[in-house]
């Protein structure tokens, strides 16, 4: 049975560990990107509708997984509009499109839906959400108009790190710059969340497309343990055998960030967990996994995409 994955936002962290997950695992994947194509993939601008409607009519997936998004919480402050017709509308029509064509859809969301000053609640599915910057809003505003559309859609919320296509940093990768090249690196002591190695995420998601119908609707879908980001610097350097002396624990408070963050970003994750049957993977063992992959040429792989 040939299985056939259209991936949106191809050229993104996630995106990009995806199509070599999925592929690995047997799939015939086509990557989706704008500004950064893929070999073998196709360039496309989502906000398009009668566009992106027409190339998934053609293509013919089995699965979509929908990652773009306008995901860079300060620029989207500044750019309501657009954040709202990247996060939003872009993602309704491409739920449209799925459920004209009876694909399946994996919409990727954000831990970022909630906000929280207690370190020691972690969020359920069923907890309201309380998003607090524009980009939150729109991902959450996705998420409802997604699932409003194609109620079978299963709706993810994340946190993740790993290693990257693009020449930015993802979280763990700018720790590791910083401590590798000896600087200070400032944690955040008050800021909880439960971060996810992508490539984890990857299997994840493939482990629930395999189930099928059986599941459907939100799910929180991060690491299995929560942490400060003082406490994930300190996790790293522990890992790769560098200065944990060069981190030091800071408060989100004291920078200027232009749109409002979170500080408890901790996510409940039994209903995804009894969902697969397995736990998610704890913190250590993610870091071991990142620093195996990139021993292992992984990201050579990753950048010729």
């Amino acid at each position: 049975m040939t299985k056939l994955l259209l991936i949106t936002g191809a050229s993104g962290l996630l995106g990009a560990n995806l199509v070599l997950v999925a592929r690995d695992a047997g799939w015939d994947v086509t990557p989706v990107t704008h500004q950064h194509p893929l070999r073998g993939g196709v360039t496309l601008d989502l906000t398009d509708v009668a566009a992106t409607q027409a190339l998934i009519a053609q293509i013919k997936p089995n699965w979509i997984v929908h990652c773009a998004a306008a995901a860079n919480v300060d620029w989207c402050e500044d750019h309501p509009s657009e954040a709202k017709r990247i996060n939003v509308e872009a993602s309704a029509s491409i739920a449209q499109a799925a459920t004209a064509l009876g694909a399946g859809l994996v919409y990727i969301s954000t831990d970022a839906v909630f906000y929280g000053n207690d370190p020691s609640l972690r969020y359920r599915e069923d907890d309201r959400p309380t998003p607090p910057s524009v980009y939150a809003i729109t991902k959450l505003q996705a998420e409802q108009a997604v699932l409003t559309i194609f109620p079978s859609a299963i709706v993810l919320r994340v946190n993740f790190y790993g290693w990257n296509f693009q020449a930015k940093h993802s979280l763990a990768e700018w720790m590791l710059y910083k401590l590798e090249h000896g600087e200070r690196l400032p944690g955040f002591a008050d800021v909880t969340f439960c971060p996810m190695l992508a490539n984890d995420l990857c299997d994840v998601i493939l482990e629930l497309i395999t189930l099928g119908g059986v599941n459907k609707g939100v799910f929180h879908a991060v690491g299995g343990q929560s942490l400060s980001k003082y406490e994930f610097a300190r996790a790293v350097a522990h890992t790769f055998d560098l200065d944990e002396t060069l981190i030091d624990a800071t408060s989100f408070r004291d920078v200027a960030l232009r749109a409002p963050r979170s500080p408890n970003l901790a996510l409940d994750v039994s209903k995804i967990e009894q969902a697969l049957g397995h736990k998610m993977p704890d913190v250590m063992s993610g870091l071991q996994k990142f620093k195996q992959l990139r021993e292992a040429g992984f990201v050579n792989s990753l950048k010729g995409l």
